[in-house]
């Protein structure tokens, strides 16, 4: 990473949180010292002139009067206990009165600033807990999720309280004017911000994606199933009470609890396998790779991650929702801090496990068996990928089978022998839906694998005579089916990627455009319509709007209008919507002018790169 990277992280990470979360609290205590000496030089002078009127007082006792208050601003006798200063105190210090404002502010905003100030101590030390073992992990972060749950809820509506405050005594005492619009704004914003964080806490998170496999049973794979069972034996510890194969291109294990596509649930351990991949290995080295996964199981890494992972989906959710709501973006920031720390050691912790989980499976088949199916598995993850980005980079449709299987298995021995690829494969990582791999070469060196990565070409040379995978009876079929989804899907995406791509040239390409951009039309109160097409926007009184020459587009808030205000054309020029007028179909155009704009200039930026 570069210098310039480190430095725009570290304002991300570290910078906004601490400018976000200490501006208001901070800002709010030196404009009340500000106010607090403004109005007590008022309330002082309004006292010297009646003392000054007093025709009982002679100039001795005027002084000494002068001297007495001068000595006892109002804003310090609010917290004096002087029993002497009790009519005094009930004069300047009523509840609500502006020198109980100031002082509960300045209050208010040092609790805040406090407060603040704890959450970064207490996410340091987090986050020094999180580094030390898995188990601290745990408990590191559950006590983070909750520690600043309720941190940020009470910074909220601190913060939010403080900006209602401000947005009235900012302008009346500086300007002498207050501006009921920027209170009300300021308010239905601090009530934004509170609404999002009970919704934030009650918000229900998304079930995971059905996992795209399916169940191979004993009798479907009898052999299969007693090696992965003889392999646990070796470890000592529980075999899978599942096996699913599918064609992504990873192994793995899990405890978490998974859905099928169909619809089926499997909980406790799970093993997944993949087809492809067991295809271009040979026995022992699908050996190295099952022994490297039930390893998971026996060092307690998949319990652990069942363990976390529901939390970290309703912490990340949490997070996702703070930065929707408005106020709440400081809370935001100081969440994804605590967040990005504890990555750091989740990291850590990951690439030790498998490195453990590494060295397993070498001591039980070999290292050579473990670093060419590392190999392989790397070589075949690459080329799938340049297979794919290929096929999408196309710029028309595809009307034929893709035959995605038969082209990985065709190009893949030519592909690992590139230079590209050797370059690419040093820092190549394995792909995994859960954790994160060291790099390739650092996993052979660990091992102290034989095997050198200069060696992808040889191994790709033949296949293996005999898989895993033919012992699966249900696999051909299973693949089958699953190729033929993903490449639907596939060329579905393609097909709308294109969308976003054509600056219509031909009849073709325009009724691919308009399949997923069609013309819409909206109706106007005075009976007008605007329309809306893939090339720009026709308001109600016969202008056209290009997309091509649109420059900006804003909503402008009047007291009794909510217009689209549209920039266009070498000159400048304006065109507006009154998005009142459009009732109850306001929202759907914004929406559609929105998405119909964001095309034509991804369109027109492909086309440059192009």
């Amino acid at each position: 990473m570069s210098g310039a990277d480190l430095k725009r992280d570290f304002v991300k990470v570290l910078f906004l949180p601490a400018l976000t979360f200490f501006l208001v609290p901070l800002g709010t205590i030196g404009f009340a010292k500000y106010g607090e000496a403004k109005i007590d030089r008022m309330i002082l002078d309004s006292v010297e002139t009646s003392i000054a009127g007093d025709a009982s007082l002679d100039d001795e006792g005027k002084a000494a009067a002068n001297a007495f208050y001068a000595a006892h601003p109002p804003s310090s006798v609010c917290a004096d206990p002087n029993p002497d200063l009790d009519k005094y105190r009930e004069a300047v210090c009523e509840t609500g009165g502006e020198v109980w404002q100031f002082t509960w502010a300045e209050r208010l905003g040092a609790l805040s600033a406090v407060l603040g100030l704890f959450a970064f101590v207490f996410i340091g030390l987090l986050g020094l807990i999180a580094f030390r073992s898995a188990r601290s992990q745990y408990w590191s972060f559950m006590l983070g999720w909750r520690g600043l749950v309720l941190v940020t809820a009470l910074e909220t509506v601190a913060q939010g309280v403080l900006a209602v405050w401000l947005s009235y005594w900012v302008t009346a005492l500086l300007f002498n004017i207050y501006v009921p619009k920027l209170i009300l704004i300021i308010a239905v914003l601090a009530g934004v911000a509170m609404w999002t964080v009970v919704r934030a806490l009650f918000r229900g998170v998304r079930p995971p994606h059905a996992l795209e496999a399916e169940l191979v049973s004993e009798r479907d794979a009898p052999t299969l199933w007693h090696r992965v069972r003889e392999l646990a034996n070796k470890l000592q510890t529980e075999p899978p009470r599942a096996i699913v194969a599918g064609i992504d291109d990873n192994f793995f294990v899990t405890e978490r609890g998974v859905a099928l596509l169909n619809g089926q649930a499997l909980e406790g351990r799970v093993l997944y396998l993949s087809l492809p991949l067991l295809r271009v290995l040979a026995p022992s080295e699908a050996d190295a790779v099952f022994s490297h996964e039930l390893a998971h199981f026996r060092g307690g890494d998949t319990e652990a991650s069942a363990k976390l992972a529901p939390a970290l989906v309703r912490y990340d959710a949490y997070w996702t929702s703070l930065l929707e709501g408005g106020l709440t973006l400081p809370a935001s920031y100081v969440m994804r801090l605590y967040r990005a720390i504890f990555e750091l050691a989740l990291k850590q912790e990951q690439r030790r496990r498998e490195l453990v989980a590494d060295a397993e499976a070498a001591r039980l088949t070999s290292a050579d068996d473990l670093g060419r199916s590392l190999l392989k598995v790397a070589g075949y993850s690459s080329f799938r990928v340049h297979t794919e980005d290929a096929l999408f980079a196309h710029r028309e449709t595809h009307t034929e089978a893709l035959g995605l299987q038969a082209r990985i298995d065709a190009g893949l021995a030519g592909h690992v022998a590139t230079q590209g690829f050797l370059e690419a494969v040093k820092t190549l990582r394995i792909p995994h839906p859960f954790d994160s791999h060291p790099p390739l070469d650092e996993r052979l060196g660990q091992v102290k694998s034989r095997v050198r990565l200069e060696d992808a070409p040889r191994l790709f040379d033949a296949r293996p005579e005999k898989t895993w995978a033919d012992e699966v009876l249900t696999g051909t079929a299973i693949e089958e089916r699953l190729w033929g989804a993903y490449e639907a899907r596939f060329k579905k995406n393609h097909e709308q990627s294109l969308a976003y791509r054509y600056l219509p040239a031909n009849d073709e390409e325009r009724r691919l455009v308009l399949r997923y951009f069609p013309d819409v039309s909206f109706g106007m109160k005075d009976g007008t319509a605007v329309r809306v097409s893939h090339v720009g926007l026709t308001l109600g009184d016969g202008t056209q709007v290009v997309f091509r020459d649109v420059q900006g587009a804003k909503i402008d808030d009047g007291n009794f209008s909510t217009t689209l205000i549209i920039t266009w054309g070498p000159d400048k020029k304006t065109a507006k919507v009154n998005l009142k007028h459009l009732q109850a179909q306001a929202e759907p155009f914004k929406a559609a002018f929105a998405s119909y704009w964001q095309r034509d200039q991804v369109a027109r930026q492909n086309g440059a790169q192009g």
